[in-house]
């Protein structure tokens, strides 16, 4: 009779103990992403005020400043993009033709495309509504992305 009795009862304890942590994983997982969108959310949102400030007014003194803080936040940005489509959201950045990677490549383009580094720079206001048309665009990208893994169940990956 305990030779019946034994190995359902060691099954249903073992998996009572295998699923709370399963899900305790893939609720870390699911946290890691949303602060890495969240990161990556604020850290666009800081660079268009700057980028857009620096193409509005010619090449000055404090210019190299202002390019290197626009270089560090791009720099940033293409890491964050990395970690989220790792740590869930793959279709970001998983390969060149990703809409992730052609939307970094229009914010690179439009924050340091043209004279961005010169001392010859003019003024090129129009600039400005290109660095937020593709800020924008990234971050419909992420609210997309993030919006897949709450709402449709989508599986967060292992990073």
């Amino acid at each position: 009779m305990l030779d019946k009795l034994l190995p359902p009862a060691l099954l249903a304890v073992a998996v009572s103990w295998a699923i709370p942590r399963a899900l305790d994983k893939s609720k870390g997982r699911r946290e890691h992403f949303y602060k890495t969108v969240d990161t990556l959310r604020q850290q666009l949102e800081a660079l268009q005020p700057i980028a857009a400030a620096y193409w509005f007014k010619k090449h000055d003194g404090k210019s190299a400043a202002v390019e290197e803080t626009i270089k560090f936040l791009l720099g940033d940005i293409g890491k964050l993009m990395r970690l989220a489509s790792d740590a869930g959201a793959p279709s970001l950045y998983s390969s060149p033709e990703s809409k992730g990677v052609q939307g970094m490549a229009e914010l690179i383009d439009a924050t340091t495309g043209g004279d961005f580094g010169s001392s010859k720079r003019l003024a090129e206001p129009e600039r400005s509504a290109r660095i937020t048309r593709a800020s924008v665009h990234l971050l419909s990208l992420l609210a997309d992305a993030r919006w897949q893994v709450v709402n449709t169940g989508a599986r967060v990956r292992r990073g």
